[in-house]
């Protein structure tokens, strides 16, 4: 299973972060390295763990300026497509 879908996620957010400030950069960050760790994992990743990203890149999306928010909707989108290829629910 190819797992280039997160990393790219984390790409976008890591330079999303580059461009926010104080508190949304450091979500925006932690939420790239999150998705960099899933990405780089040896055992699969799992539905909920995923749901659990969404949600975030959600809430991310609503509280960036435009710019930021379309770089964390692009992120977002780069997990769903990945998400449909994992099995199970």
């Amino acid at each position: 299973m190819t797992r280039e879908q997160l990393q790219s996620a984390s790409d976008r957010l890591s330079a999303a972060a580059d461009d926010a400030t104080d508190d949304l950069a450091t979500a925006l960050q932690d939420q790239a390295d999150r998705l960099h760790d899933l990405a780089e994992r040896e055992y699969s990743v799992d539905h909920g763990t995923l749901a659990r990203v969404e949600t975030k890149l959600g809430h991310l999306e609503e509280d960036a300026p435009e710019a930021i928010a379309e770089a964390v909707s692009a992120a977002h989108d780069d997990v769903i497509a990945f998400r449909s290829t994992v099995e199970g629910v």
